[in-house]
């Protein structure tokens, strides 16, 4: 279980622990019940199912906002949680805890100067200000960290980081050279920075946060965010224009500190913790899955259970279930997504996404939801734990997904060079086409390469050859089919298969069209519609079974046009971008592709 939190209402360690009781309640008389927090190790959950027990673990999420130092030290298990006296943003005393093991601190913004903290009767956004983050770093350091690890987010600061800089010795100063207070009220007054007495040397820095906005601008720090921090709109362009002058008079020749992905995070401290720290941006996802090895613990599960408090259109893009999403498709594990709010705009495109559990009762009202949320949540989990129960082994499997790339051409057009081994912005066709796979959640067991033993593939992928040798695409495909474990019409099911060829290094990004169009019409098969308007049955998501009856049917593969073996077939056409549908048989074909495709790409 690696829920993130519920704002408003649970944060991440109390809703997973609402979860798990939830859980225990429904399941526990129908299992022995390992009850286990991280850390944990994919062998333990393996010898725990294999003896017939259950185990639940676990592993609260954060991005870096509330809960990051807890999240992290749950992750860890491991090291000591620090309580320093620091200023708040009004520079009133809190205490602030952070999370020290060895050399590594992870502190947390929102700890010192965290949004969730603010007394709105008194808060001045001139005046809030990031000194407590500074006099967290400066606790760390003195008692030997060397790395810091700072959670971003829930923050209540537009200060650009200043108040931070300055507990840290860094002299903000006016055109006279005179010392300017480290608020925002003073950003447009800052004329020079002295950092005579600032020294971070031996220091190492990641900030974590996942959002990406620059500093100032439309998209910036006050722009974005200073309207939930209490900033009216004549104060957000007042503070961008301060942000703007402590750019500009930090770094006169360059805005790239000040353009950064990130640098807006927290207020502007992002740019502060890159301009002066040398920190390095970082999605607190990531952070905490590699404290917590989430990829060995997903890899070992049976089933994952995230969570958030709006379920919507973001959810799955960027977010920490997004992260979870994707380590769940890369190990074929389903998962479980619990939501306060189901929005309409929730959408997944692939067939075997996640499922939802709105854990609030129809008709409640929010503020009564926000009251019950951890009853709420317990009450949700025991439903599913008691559909869990009761689904026994007939549960339906879930239909696999495979790949079969063609490899078998000769390129003799482009005189004799492999075609697998031609690049395009700096990476291998048939290395891009396998990392697309992975990165969509393809796991290297359901890949399968076609081509001569002298082809060298990606490591973990599996090689196979034609039978007989040099058969034509048509027998590759079934050669391709073989090697999955597909061998007659009573195999497969509504399994699908992407079939793409090594010479189309961009065909593998048309895959989650493809499936969504096979599913959503129940065709046979779904191919990509090139620009000349010809259907590319080597650019297709096939049914496996409905490949397997026209091989049947055709009696032979070898040296049949594949236009012919799947003749039968009932498809549905799909169009993509030029660059995705471009195959390259010749130099020339390679001008147009690198011509097609987008700068990002190159």
């Amino acid at each position: 279980m690696a829920p993130d939190s519920f704002k408003g209402s649970l944060s991440s360690q109390q809703a997973a622990a609402a979860i798990r009781a939830g859980l225990q309640d429904a399941l526990a008389d129908a299992n022995t019940l390992a009850d286990v927090n991280a850390p944990t190790t994919a062998n333990t959950l393996t010898d725990a199912n294999a003896g017939g027990d259950l185990e639940i673990v676990t592993i609260p999420l954060s991005d870096g906002g509330e809960g990051f130092v807890t999240a992290y030290a749950t992750a860890r298990g491991a090291g000591q949680i620090i309580e320093v006296e620091v200023a708040d943003c009004a520079g009133n005393p809190r205490v602030a805890k952070y999370f020290l093991e060895g050399e590594r601190a992870i502190l947390e913004v929102a700890e010192a100067v965290g949004i969730e903290y603010v007394d709105w009767e008194t808060h001045d956004v001139w005046r809030a200000n990031t000194s407590g983050v500074g006099q967290m770093i400066a606790d760390a350091r003195a008692r030997g960290a060397r790395e810091l690890i700072v959670g971003l987010g829930g923050s209540a600061t537009t200060d650009g980081g200043i108040g931070m800089l300055s507990a840290l010795g860094v002299r903000f100063l006016d055109e006279d050279g005179a010392p300017v207070a480290p608020i925002p009220a003073e950003l447009k007054s800052i004329a020079r920075v002295d950092t005579s007495d600032f020294d971070v040397s031996g220091l190492r820095v990641i900030a974590a946060a996942d959002v990406q906005n620059p500093l100032t601008g439309s998209n910036g720090a006050a722009a974005v965010f200073g309207p939930q921090k209490g900033a009216t709109t004549e104060d957000v362009a007042a503070l961008d224009e301060g942000l703007r002058n402590l750019a500009a008079v930090t770094d006169p020749d360059t805005p790239r500190f000040r353009d950064a992905q990130g640098a807006g995070a927290a207020g502007g401290l992002g740019w502060a913790l890159m301009r002066f720290l040398q920190a390095t941006i970082t999605p607190g996802f990531d952070i905490i899955a590699a404290a917590a090895r989430l990829d060995a613990l997903v890899a070992g599960s049976d089933l994952v259970i995230t969570g958030e408090g709006k379920v919507d259109s973001q959810t799955l893009s960027g977010k920490a279930p997004a992260g979870i999403w994707n380590l769940c498709q890369k190990h074929g594990v389903p998962l479980v997504i619990f939501g306060g709010v189901i929005d309409e705009s929730f959408t997944v495109t692939a067939p075997d996404g996640p499922a939802l559990v709105g854990i609030n009762p129809p008709g409640q009202s929010l503020e009564d939801a926000i009251e019950a949320a951890e009853h709420n949540m317990r009450q949700a989990a025991r439903e599913l734990g008691r559909s869990i129960a009761g689904a026994g082994q007939d549960a339906p499997a879930t239909p696999a997904q495979s790949a079969i790339i063609l490899a078998g051409g000769s390129g003799q057009r482009l005189g004799g060079v492999s075609k697998s081994d031609l690049t395009i912005g700096g990476e291998r066709f048939l290395d891009q086409i396998v990392r697309t796979l992975r990165e969509d959640g393809i796991p290297d067991s359901r890949i399968v390469v076609v081509g001569p033993d002298s082809l060298r593939v990606p490591e973990g992928i599996a090689l196979t050859f034609e039978d007989p040798p040099r058969g034509g695409p048509g027998a590759g495909i079934f050669a391709g089919l073989k090697f999955l474990g597909y061998e007659d019409v009573s195999s497969g099911a509504d399994d699908l298969v992407l079939v793409t060829t090594c010479d189309a290094p961009f065909s593998a990004s048309a895959r989650r069209v493809l499936v969504d169009a096979v599913t959503a019409t129940g065709a046979d098969a779904a191919a990509v519609r090139d620009r000349s308007g010809v259907v590319q049955q080597l650019l297709a998501v096939y049914r496996v079974q409905g490949l397997l009856e026209a091989a049947q049917k055709a009696q032979r593969t070898h040296n049949r046009a594949v236009k012919k073996l799947v003749a039968g077939l009932n498809f549905v056409e799909v169009e993509v971008d030029p660059h995705v549908e471009i195959d390259v048989d010749t130099w020339e074909d390679l001008k147009r592709l690198e011509a097609a495709t987008p700068s990002k790409y190159l």
